[in-house]
């Protein structure tokens, strides 16, 4: 819980009695497993059961923050799911994740790269990295 001023308290939902990330008491401010290497390991090795469901909870329509919907865009990507990898991939850009050099270094996207929606994603993205950087480097 978190005290917001004269507010009333802000309290998130916590995981299911039960969940490694209650015990690990590992959360976001959301309620959701935090940033953890794990899900993208058990994903790498196609054991989405060993994966805590609560990392899905959240549909891509309705993710608030675009590092956490690249974040399960990626494990997506690993575990072969191709749609909803790139329905989350949208949405992170959508949310303002345009980290145009990290997508192209990062190798959990490895699966995808040769597809032509993904394609259309990136240049999206890429332009809007491009635009960016005339606005804001220093040269």
């Amino acid at each position: 819980m978190a005290l917001c001023g004269n507010r009333a308290p802000f309290e998130r939902p916590l995981p299911p009695k039960g969940s490694k990330w209650l015990r690990r008491g590992a959360t976001d401010f959301g309620g959701r497993p935090a940033a953890s290497d794990s899900p993208f390991l058990y994903a790498s090795r196609g054991q989405r059961d060993k994966i805590d469901p609560l990392v899905f909870s959240v549909p891509a329509e309705k993710e608030l923050d675009g590092d956490y919907a690249y974040w399960v865009g990626g494990i997506h990507c690993l575990l072969g799911d191709r749609q909803q990898a790139l329905t989350y991939l949208r949405r992170a850009v959508e949310m303002g994740n345009h980290n145009y050099p990290w997508f192209q270094r990062d190798k959990n996207w490895d699966k995808l790269r040769s597809d032509p929606e993904y394609q259309r994603v990136m240049e999206d993205v890429r332009k809007k990295w491009e635009h960016y950087r005339e606005l804001f480097d220093k040269r």
